[in-house]
């Protein structure tokens, strides 16, 4: 096509990047349902087939203390972990890591690492895992047994860091 100057590209490639990059940037998966008081997240069901979660690598500096946060003081409350909700069962479920460059938080404390890759989890309430990533396109899994059930998901970091309109412009 040759060039106009009131040429205006079409939006469809557009839209289609921030389809494709909404769930990398939410760092959801699976269904999300509505509960009778109104509060969503994955079903029980939903959970024992969920295939994959992803999130971005925590490679700023939220405090700007010269140290990106993976490699800062730990700490669970950051605003870069994606969140797994393990729904509510009966008695307790393992949960295991596989991979390097990940770390999984409950309740802003560090849960499992690579030095900590197994732990069980009281399985009486619905929990929200945070799951960090050290890097762009770090992979590994997460393994869920108990209550008769069992699922490993697939853990993957986004393959790079975009900018998007939820955040505050930065002046270069």
């Amino acid at each position: 096509m040759p060039y106009r100057a009131n040429h205006r590209p079409r939006g469809r490639s557009i839209v289609l990047l921030c389809a494709l990059a909404l769930p990398l940037a939410a760092g959801k998966c699976g269904k999300q349902d509505t509960t009778e008081t109104g509060e969503t997240g994955l079903s029980p069901a939903d959970f024992w087939e969920t295939e994959s979660l992803y999130g971005a690598a925590n490679l700023d500096d939220d405090d700007e203390n010269g140290v990106v946060d993976w490699e800062d003081a730990a700490s669970g409350s950051d605003n870069d972990l994606a969140e797994l909700l393990v729904p509510a069962g009966t008695g307790s479920v393992t949960v295991t890591l596989g991979g390097t460059g990940i770390r999984v938080w409950l309740d802003g404390a560090l849960l499992l690492d690579e030095t900590t890759t197994s732990t069980t989890l009281d399985a009486t309430d619905a929990r929200t895992l945070g799951v960090e990533f050290s890097d762009l396109l770090i992979e590994g899994s997460l393994g869920f047994e108990g209550g008769g059930n069992s699922n490993t998901i697939a853990l993957m970091s986004a393959p790079l860091t975009l900018n998007n309109h939820f955040q505050v412009g930065t002046h270069l």
